[in-house]
């Protein structure tokens, strides 16, 4: 398994493998390496999920070279799991290679008690496991380069304030809660936000703190509004699943919308257009 992105494609991507781990008992090893190179146009990432992982659990660089060259080559491709194919159970079996992002809820939900006592361990999930009296609904607004960055944006771009206000005005509906919490990584990109919110009589505060603190500012509020980003898909996730909270999000997921994900969004998630 080649580790990308951030937190919650790494997140996506290792609970895919134990979940692969559960159905055929086999153990799987992970790449950080495509983490590690400087790529075109790739934000750089660290590898965030080393609480969950034994240094034996990841190859060498050699192995990982080895194994994308042989992939680019078209040599290994027969043995390649990738996002075209990882809902078919049947491909598992015997597959070596496991390269994409596999954002899906089906898998997740399956094994979701065994994946949240392990994901725990992570320290932004930590102090997670009991809900407080929040009373605050919020917002996740990823800019940074989905704004910033012309191929990110074109590929993900950023959701409207249309998409924001009438997504936190459905939560207000609610939950009678008008006070927001817009958690962004780009606080100086918000004003427009901020003053449409306002102009719908809610009491808005701006977060930009770290990953961690950002994430429970999420978690812990009354109903969130994610983005079109994993990171505000796993706040949201966990959230419904151990607390109830309500979750509205993004349509489509990117601006194109033929390569929508799959069972990325639950079914009892409500969805606005972007």
């Amino acid at each position: 398994m080649f580790f990308q992105g951030g937190l919650g494609n790494q997140l996506f991507q290792w609970s895919f493998a134990k979940y692969v781990e559960i159905q055929t008992g086999m153990a799987f090893k992970f790449s950080d390496f495509l983490l590690k190179v400087k790529l075109p146009r790739v934000t750089k990432r660290d590898l965030e999920l080393m609480e969950l992982l034994e240094n034996s659990d990841l190859i060498s660089n050699i192995d990982s070279i080895y194994r994308l060259t042989s992939l680019k080559l078209n040599k290994d491709k027969k043995n390649l799991i990738d996002d075209s194919n990882f809902l078919n159970m049947k491909n598992f079996y015997g597959f070596q290679n496991y390269l994409g992002f596999f954002q899906s809820h089906r898998y997740i939900d399956e094994i979701w008690n065994t994946l949240v006592a392990n994901i725990q361990k992570l320290d932004v999930f930590k102090s997670l496991d009991e809900k407080g009296n929040h009373n605050y609904i919020s917002a996740h607004l990823r800019l940074g380069d989905y704004l910033l960055d012309s191929k990110t944006s074109k590929h993900h771009g950023v959701v409207s304030i249309n998409y924001i206000v009438d997504g936190l005005k459905s939560l207000r509906d609610q939950t009678s809660i008008s006070k927001v919490k817009i958690v962004t990584d780009s606080s100086k990109y918000v004003s427009e936000y901020v003053e449409a919110l306002n102009q719908q009589k809610f009491s808005v505060e701006v977060i930009s703190s770290d990953s961690k603190q950002d994430f429970h500012t999420l978690v812990n509020s009354s109903g969130i509004v994610i983005s079109n980003s994993s990171y505000s898909w796993w706040a949201g996730y966990y959230s419904n699943k151990l607390f109830g909270t309500k979750i509205v999000s993004p349509f489509p997921w990117f601006r194109d919308i033929s390569i929508e994900p799959k069972f990325l969004i639950p079914s009892s998630w409500l969805r606005i257009d972007r």
